[in-house]
């Protein structure tokens, strides 16, 4: 995800998993009302103009957050512009849940920033422990995966530590392999073909 363009069908998956949800005080019940917002600001991608390489914020989720606010900031008078910014101006008796989802987002870009810097393996595994804390609030449930999300970073940093591997690297690095983020899964055919391809170089397919 944070090596992504932020696209709207990759953010608002993310945004509707329980333990995102409850980070931020949002509920299921939010998601209508934020899927008819995103629609109407018209997001595209990108955090902002920056990352499209634009002069401008244009249809990204930086111009969106600024919409919302110059909606809460303007009067509703026919004449909602501000530095060329359109004003949005949604139910009033939603801010609490449009003030959340602002949250979301500069969480996401503020985590984005961060991982776009090459770090040490310890500030890795640092910054993957402030991912989770910051995206997810997990429940009784999740506390077994919290658990081994925690066993397999810790056992990544002694073996980059063991190998004596020292150097500051970017997320996209292949050596050491990426800080373990997610419980391991058996590779499907499918995915271990894919493997193989980009490993190999014959055929590769596209990355997803």
């Amino acid at each position: 995800m944070l090596e992504s363009r932020f696209e709207v069908d990759k953010v608002l998956p993310l945004l509707e998993r329980g333990l995102v949800l409850r980070r931020f005080g949002l509920t299921a019940d939010d998601l209508p009302l934020l899927h008819d917002t995103i629609a109407e600001l018209n997001v595209h991608w990108g955090l902002d103009g920056t990352m499209r390489g634009a002069a401008d914020n244009l249809f990204t989720w930086q111009q969106a957050l600024e919409r919302i606010v110059l909606g809460w900031m303007l009067p509703d008078d026919g004449s909602p512009l501000w530095q060329n910014v359109s004003a949005w101006h949604g139910d009033v008796n939603r801010l609490d849940v449009f003030g959340r989802f602002a949250a979301f987002i500069r969480t996401l870009s503020r985590l984005a920033a961060e991982w776009r810097k090459p770090a040490v393996a310890e500030e890795w595994t640092e910054r993957c422990r402030d991912l989770v804390q910051s995206l997810f609030l997990p429940d009784a449930d999740d506390q077994y995966a919290l658990q081994q999300f925690e066993q397999a970073l810790a056992k990544w940093q002694e073996e980059t530590a063991l190998a004596g591997f020292q150097r500051h690297f970017a997320a996209t690095h292949r050596h050491p392999p990426h800080p373990p983020l997610f419980r391991q899964r058996k590779p499907s055919r499918i995915s271990a073909r894919r493997h193989h391809l980009l490993q190999h170089g014959a055929d590769e397919e596209p990355a997803v």
